[in-house]
């Protein structure tokens, strides 16, 4: 119990019980906590290699009266007080159990060293091997040989393993879109993102936060449970757009979010594949192209509003490819009747900036014909001269430098956006 003293375990910054009342674990509970500890340690096959050594350890009488038998026997009684202490505080996760972890393998270990001597032995006492003076060394290679050709399945995998963690990891640029691309705002995500935007513990460098709310999966609870919660974004598995799809109860949830990005599987990257979704759908949804970029929809405030008020929108666009430099974007409130290039010189009001909420994520670099791109917040405010009447909010894309606009495929500089209705003084709406 002083190797493991388990009822001072909460107040250890490196312990993460999944309860803080103590109680006497059952069969079930140590169960399932071996179980925990056994998985991802090796296979069966090593086990029995490892128990089979461990017998023969203390049935062989020159082994047993060695004091490494009593410093094993200490090492396993240590991991017996290690795993029933944890185990007061009900099924917990590995990370809990390395310690035991770490006892078991030096057991196993053991076990399989004891089972080549005492194979070499019976080798040479049976005389199957060429009396010479390099029996032994030869008898004892041959059988090290067959005991690690049995354990070149895990071997492969730590190779494997290890290969991975040469590769970056998807988790970075999911990081670098986040910041340059979102705004700030809660998550949920599966556990492999759980710290992933933590500068304590997942390194996070960008300048917007992203707290997570809770690790869960999309499917917990309804969308509008996570909005009351103030959740923004879900950071799911690749595969479950596909899995909502393929049911009408799923496409009902697709259709209350927008998806945003998908990092998908690839063999020069480690770490999950992802999808990344708004828990919000799109308000309006348009179909009109710029230039390379498809202006997809828009969100609004509201549609009538009096002189000197302000309305708020946001646009979203796709990108077929990236523009040649980097354009901002107009937003133009003109004459309802008004058109062609006309409508330049009769703008009520205006408001023009870059796109998304960093410029760094300039239109240049939307490279994914996947991506939803949704644009920064813009308010646009009318005059209180404004005459009451029917406008016309319009948007496009511009050149800084030289004004010039991306085009459409029948040759206007803009997409008509939405309808908007000055009203009059005296008029209630």
């Amino acid at each position: 119990m002083l190797l493991y003293p388990a009822s001072e375990a909460n107040s250890s910054p490196s312990f993460s019980g999944s309860t803080s009342k103590l109680a006497i674990p059952s069969l079930q509970v140590l169960v399932g906590n071996l179980n925990t500890v056994l998985r991802p340690l090796g296979s069966t096959f090593d086990w029995l290699l490892g128990l089979s050594g461990l017998v023969l350890l203390f049935l062989w009488k020159p082994l047993r009266r060695s004091l490494d038998f009593f410093a094993l026997l200490a090492i396993f009684i240590s991991g017996i007080v290690w795993f029933y202490g944890v185990s007061f505080f009900g099924l917990e996760d590995f990370r809990q159990f390395v310690a035991v972890g770490a006892f078991l393998v030096v057991l196993r270990a053991v076990g399989i060293s004891v089972l080549v001597a005492v194979l070499v032995e019976v080798f040479n006492y049976r005389k199957l091997m060429p009396v010479h003076k390099y029996s032994v060394t030869l008898s004892t290679g041959i059988v090290v040989f067959v005991v690690m050709l049995s354990m070149f399945p895990n071997i492969n995998a730590s190779i494997e393993n290890a290969y991975q963690h040469t590769l970056p990891d998807r988790r970075n640029d999911l990081t670098t879109w986040a910041d340059k691309t979102l705004a700030a705002g809660k998550y949920i995500g599966t556990i492999d993102n759980h710290k992933t935007f933590d500068r304590n513990w997942g390194g996070y460098t960008g300048t917007t936060q992203f707290p997570i709310a809770a690790v869960a999966k999309l499917t917990d609870r309804s969308i509008e449970e996570w909005r009351a919660e103030g959740v923004v974004y879900a950071i799911t598995d690749y595969d479950v757009y596909e899995q909502l799809q393929s049911s009408e109860e799923g496409q009902k949830r697709l259709l209350q979010m927008t998806p945003l990005k998908r990092f998908p599987p690839s063999p020069v990257y480690r770490g999950p594949s992802m999808s990344v979704f708004r828990l919000y759908p799109i308000q309006y949804k348009l179909d009109m192209m710029l230039g390379p970029i498809r202006v997809v929809g828009y969100d609004i405030d509201r549609n009538t509003i009096r002189p000197g008020d302000s309305i708020t929108f946001t646009l979203y666009w796709q990108a077929v490819s990236p523009t040649d430099v980097a354009y901002k974007v107009f937003n133009h409130l003109v004459s309802a009747n008004v058109v062609g290039e006309g409508q330049k010189s009769d703008i009520v009001a205006q408001i023009d900036d870059t796109p998304l909420t960093k410029e760094a994520r300039s239109t240049n670099t939307w490279d994914d014909p996947g991506e939803i791109l949704m644009s920064r917040s813009f308010a646009l405010t009318i005059n209180k001269d404004t005459s009451p009447g029917v406008y016309r909010l319009i948007t496009g894309f511009y050149r800084a430098d030289t004004g010039a606009r991306l085009l459409s495929p029948n040759n206007q500089d803009y997409a008509d956006i939405a309808v908007i209705a000055v009203a009059g003084n005296l008029i209630s709406f």
